[in-house]
Order: structure tokens, then C-alpha cells, then sequence
């Protein structure tokens, strides 16, 4: 069978040098598939199994009719069902996958370059390889946080109970005695008497929090606000912002490699990348690169914007290599962001451990310093 059109010969004898090097790096950003969980998986496999098709010669109409057979009735296997007959109606595969409106941008410029370039079994080979990269990151993030959330959890727990049960008890036992009850005593009993009355108030107002957080968290206003926050948090903002930087290094690499226009290749990855000093910086940016400012000059102005990104696009900007320049970013961004993300949970673990430590003990010292005082009051000879 023929595989599917590709460009002609003399196109992708002429593009295949410049996009081999680009497709084994593709997107590492974050790819959403509506509101469906477990999409990672999937898509992998799909991604897969198309790739082992169509480098077997099989076309791609046929090859997305195996796959969509293989497939349980109606979700995802309508998503296929629905590539493979705008394909039939004469669309390309990168038009027959934005028809279907759950895959991003970026997969569909993966797509519409290996269209290009002839390479679409290596543009398919490497989402999967991307997907499955994304699962073994959400692992290691898994296992860095594991332990902090179960001791957090834990000590909360703990916490609660001896505030809950465990003071009452002792102040039932302080009122026995008509002693006057040291400062610390009178506070945690107090903390133990507010958290009684409010706690269907504290848990209910957790909820309306959370909703709140997952119905705004797309808006503008929203993400101005907690990314400014977020910037300002040690350690955790300045990782958020490497994060942000891979992705946007990846992508420049990218799209400039394909012959993308800078100024396009910036309004493509604005709209994509959900970090708003980000997507401010891109906005202004732009309009500088129009206006003849080399692109490091402009990035100066914004602090999102490391010296070290300024001084590398620089240089790619004077040799005219900037694709290899996002490429040398990217790859230091990520390892920066790999150890930083290693050692999270070592450094998490310890002050976790303290932090409880202190409030339990400033609670059992406060229940107990009384009766120390109630015990010497009545002498040795007692």
C-alpha cells in the first residue's frame, strides 16, 4: 500500500538534514486532552502504534482503521474515527488532527513538519517517546513528594487529635485546681476551643478554595496574581521559572528550525505557554523585534529573563545560530531542573520533620508545664 503524500523528493531531500536534528526533541511542554485522565497513556500508545504502521508501509487511513479496532467504543476511539474520515475527505493529517480540537498546537506543528519533511513515522516514534519521557517525570515528582505529603498529612492528623482530644483532657484535669494556667497553656487550650467551633467552617471554606482555585486558574487576572506569588516563594519560584524556560527554549528550537519566523515563532509560543511574565515579556517583545531591536536587547528589560539566556541569544543572534542557542538553554534548564527536583525531597523531608516536631512539642510542653508547677507547689515533703 502507499504510504500517505508527502512533500516532493526534492523538499525533503533539502529540509530532512535540518528537521532530523529538531523531531528528537520534541515539545517537552505541557499537552492537555480535555478533561480525560490517563491521556498520557494513551496517546502514547497511539502515537506508537501509528508510528510501527506507517513505518511498515501500511497507509495512514488504513493504519488509523487498525488502531481505532483495536480501541474500546466511543472516546478515544471517536477522536481516531474522526482524524481518519477528515483524512478520507481529503484533509492533511495536521488539519485532520486541529479539526479534532484535542491536541495542542504543538503537536499539530510536530505534525505538519514531518508532513513536510517526510519524516511522520519519526515526528509519531518521538511523541510517543515524549509521552512516555512525561510519565517517567510525574514518577520522579511522585516519589520526590510521597513521603513530605504522608508525613505532612500524618502530623496533621496528630496534630488535630492531641488538639481535639488530647488538651481537653488536661484542661478537664487543670480545673480541678484553681491555679493560675501559664500564657502558652491559656493559648493552645483557646487554639483547642476555636478549632472545635470552626472546624466545618475551616474544612467547608478548604473546599470553596479549591473550586475556586480550579474554576479560575485560566483566567488572566487569576494567573497574574498567583504567578507573581508564586515568583517570590524560595526555592519553588525560581524552579516554576526553569520549568517555564525549558518549555520555551523547546519550543523556539522548534519552530525556528522549521524556517518559523521569529516574530511567529514568539505569537505561536505566547499563546501556548501559560506563564504570564512569560507570555508579558513575549507580548512586548515582539513588537521590539518588529521594530528592528535585536531580540537580546529587548529581553533585557524582563527579569524573567536570566543573564545567562541573554548573553547565550546574543551570541546566537551574531553567528546566526539561534536554534542551537535554545537547544544549549534548553538542555542546561533541564538539568538544572532535573537536580533541583532530585534534591526536593531531601530538603523537603527534614523541614517537615522539624516544623511538627516544634508544634508538638510546644503543645505537650504546654499541657505539661502546668502540672510541673501544680507538683513543686506541694513541696517535697508531698
Amino acid at each position: 500500500m502507499a504510504k500517505i503524500a508527502t512533500a516532493p523528493k526534492s523538499k525533503k531531500d533539502n529540509n530532512a538534514a535540518d528537521n532530523d536534528s529538531v523531531i528528537g526533541k520534541l515539545l517537552s511542554t505541557e499537552i492537555k486532552f480535555g478533561k480525560n485522565q490517563g491521556v498520557g497513556k494513551k496517546k502514547q500508545e497511539f502515537f506508537s502504534e501509528l508510528a510501527t504502521l506507517l513505518e511498515a508501509g501500511v497507509d495512514v487511513k488504513d493504519a488509523l482503521e487498525l488502531i481505532e479496532s483495536g480501541l474500546k467504543k466511543g472516546g478515544f476511539a471517536n477522536i481516531v474515527a474522526g482524524i481518519r474520515e477528515s483524512i478520507i475527505n481529503g484533509k492533511t493529517m495536521a488539519e485532520a488532527f486541529a479539526l479534532s480540537k484535542v491536541f495542542s498546537q504543538y503537536e499539530i506543528v510536530s505534525i505538519r513538519i514531518g508532513e513536510e519533511s517526510g519524516q511522520i513515522e519519526r515526528v509519531m516514534k518521538e511523541l510517543s517517546v515524549f509521552f512516555q519521557k512525561k510519565t517517567e517525570q510525574k514518577r520522579k515528582m511522585t516519589s520526590a513528594f510521597a513521603y513530605p505529603v504522608i508525613v505532612v498529612l500524618t502530623a496533621f492528623a496528630a496534630i488535630f487529635f492531641m488538639m481535639r482530644f488530647v488538651v481537653p483532657m488536661f484542661e478537664d484535669v487543670f480545673k480541678r485546681f484553681n491555679n493560675d494556667l501559664p500564657e502558652v497553656t491559656k493559648q493552645i487550650i483557646g487554639i483547642s476551643h476555636w478549632l472545635g467551633k470552626n472546624i466545618l467552617y475551616i474544612i467547608g471554606a478548604i473546599v470553596l478554595t479549591v473550586v475556586f482555585v480550579i474554576r479560575m486558574k485560566s483566567k488572566l487576572w487569576f494567573r497574574t496574581i498567583w504567578h507573581a506569588i508564586l515568583s517570590r516563594i524560595p526555592f519553588f519560584g525560581d524552579m516554576s521559572r526553569k520549568i517555564y524556560m525549558t518549555r520555551f527554549c523547546t519550543s523556539m528550537e522548534l519552530l525556528i528550525s522549521s524556517q518559523t519566523p521569529l516574530v511567529s515563532a514568539m505569537e505561536l509560543v505566547r499563546s501556548m505557554i501559560m506563564f504570564y511574565p512569560l507570555e508579558q515579556a513575549l507580548q512586548q517583545i515582539e513588537k521590539d523585534v518588529v521594530a528592528g531591536i535585536p531580540l537580546h536587547k529587548s529581553m533585557k528589560q524582563f527579569k524573567v529573563f536570566d543573564r545567562k539566556m541573554i548573553s547565550m541569544v546574543r551570541v546566537g543572534e551574531e553567528v546566526n545560530q539561534l536554534a542551537p542557542m535554545f537547544s544549549r538553554l534548553r538542555e542546561l534548564y533541564e538539568k538544572e531542573t532535573d537536580h533541583k527536583t532530585a534534591i526536593m525531597g531531601t530538603v523537603l523531608e527534614p523541614l517537615i520533620i522539624i516544623l511538627v516536631g516544634l508544634i508538638v512539642g510546644v503543645v505537650l510542653i504546654s499541657m505539661y508545664l502546668p502540672m510541673f508547677k501544680m507538683s513543686s507547689s506541694f513541696g517535697p515533703g508531698m
